[in-house]
């Protein structure tokens, strides 16, 4: 099988726009992305507040929360992460079989890029790897 002779119509992409690849699991990476981590840190949603310890950074105190209580919290956040999909595609022999003119191969290939194109859409990172 030659992986580089293969092509797939524009439209195919284009008729999955009306689709969105959603995970529910929140995410653990080192990278900065748009989903939710299960790590607190530098983010846009609040998860909480915490006494403010020497050594936190002054910027991170909750001014109105210490008018109120007279007392330095600082604001937690969720953090942002990115997410990575590790897409498999079988490229055994197996995967020569041919429907009229297309091969199991190709119709897994054209899922697997179909699976990648869903994933930028949200700014996230994809590997497509081979195995036989």
């Amino acid at each position: 099988m030659n992986p580089g002779k293969h092509t797939i119509n524009a439209d195919f992409f284009r008729q999955l726009d009306r689709f969105s690849f959603m995970v529910n699991k929140r995410v653990s990476s080192v990278y900065a992305g748009s989903r939710r981590s299960i790590n607190s840190g530098k983010g846009i949603d609040t998860v909480g507040f915490r006494e403010y310890y020497p050594g936190d950074e002054p910027r991170s105190i909750d001014w109105k929360v210490y008018a109120r209580s007279e007392k330095l919290y600082v604001r937690q956040f969720e953090e942002d992460k990115s997410l990575t999909a590790h897409i498999l595609l079988d490229a055994s022999k197996s995967m020569d079989y041919p429907d009229k003119d297309t091969t199991k191969f190709e119709y897994g290939l054209m899922l697997a890029m179909g699976f990648a194109y869903m994933v930028t859409k949200d700014n996230d990172k994809f590997a497509i790897s081979t195995f036989s």
